[in-house]
């Protein structure tokens, strides 16, 4: 029971750290719940640290009314937890991978595209040390969101605006905390450009000092450097630090009923590239992120349950590839 536990609060809590990894690799906006459907924009602020060298130029988005597109992403990581002092052997989280589909619906005249998108089949990946039963749960449930789908708007600069997902109204808390997880990963896709000309070298920073990231909110800051520029190709190297401050956890029904789990601290950092081209919709990433968390859980009304400290050490990868289409 107690490993059992451990390897959920895993689930839950290190995949908040996957999530930042998500939004740092693939992109700049991370989206908050309004309501089971609609999104809101975070507060965010830009700061160029650099233009880089001449010859500089504003890097827009091209997009083309048609275009169709299609990638794969997948997600892994391995964590290493402790309990009330004891120490467990690092262990990996089962994987996730999906294919997704997008189709440029309609470019207005400033450049914005209306997007549609797709998910594929979710698999849930078996991992060395995980319950191969919880593997089966969690693979059982992800056919709740077969065919998930949804629309955006994207501007040239890779602003993403007017996120609207299509779901069952019936989905479970747990689910629709992996749907907000999987749409903030996709709709990250779009790195958010500067409005003013930058060529080789030129680095920016975004910082998001309340960003709603899976379970928790924390302060995220994301710089973006361009390594390479040919054209309507671009590479950039892209590094995250967030930082979380103490917070209770809204565990959306994830956590056995009656406990209480509160974030006493919580980082990451990460590294990694984006290959992208300005007349297309899926970029090619890759992303490495290391964390490490405190959490207290407690069962407020239990008085003689002890409160319990987790701590979990780990890293994660993510990768998007982009498919002919």
């Amino acid at each position: 029971m107690k490993k059992t536990l451990l390897i959920l609060i895993g689930i839950c809590v290190a995949g908040y750290f996957l999530i930042q990894a998500l939004q740092g690799e693939m992109g700049t906006v991370g989206f908050e719940a309004v309501d089971s459907k609609e999104k809101a924009y975070p507060e965010f602020s830009l700061e160029v640290i650099e233009p880089g060298k001449e010859p500089r130029r504003k890097i827009t988005m091209k997009f083309q009314e048609g275009l169709r597109e299609s990638g794969y992403a997948r997600m892994k990581m391995s964590v290493a937890m402790g309990m009330g002092g004891a120490k467990m052997p690092q262990m990996s989280m089962p994987g996730m991978s999906f294919p997704i589909e997008m189709h440029v619906d309609g470019v207005d005249a400033a450049g914005t595209a209306g997007v549609s998108f797709k998910y594929g089949d979710i698999v849930i990946e078996p991992s060395p040390g995980v319950d191969p039963k919880l593997v089966e749960e969690i693979q059982e449930s992800m056919t709740a969101l077969k065919d998930f789908s949804g629309t955006v708007r994207i501007s040239n600069r890779g602003e993403v605006q007017d996120l609207q997902m299509k779901f069952s109204d019936s989905l479970p808390a747990q689910i629709s905390q992996m749907v907000n997880q999987m749409v903030n990963g996709l709709m990250n896709g779009f790195v958010f450009f500067p409005d003013q000309s930058l060529g080789v070298g030129a680095k920016w920073s975004i910082r998001y000092p309340e960003l709603q990231a899976g379970l928790m909110k924390t302060d995220m800051t994301i710089t973006y450097e361009i390594t390479e520029s040919s054209g309507n190709e671009l590479k950039l190297a892209v590094s995250q630090k967030s930082t979380t401050p103490g917070q209770e956890i809204d565990t959306a029904g994830q956590f056995p009923q009656g406990m209480v789990a509160h974030l006493k601290s919580g980082g990451s950092e990460s590294s990694g590239s984006i290959t992208l081209n300005l007349e297309q919709l899926i970029p090619e990433a890759n992303f490495m992120t290391t964390f490490s968390q405190e959490v207290e859980l407690s069962e407020p009304n239990n008085p003689n349950a002890p409160t319990q400290l987790i701590t979990t050490d780990g890293k994660a990868e993510s990768i998007l590839t982009k498919k002919a289409g």
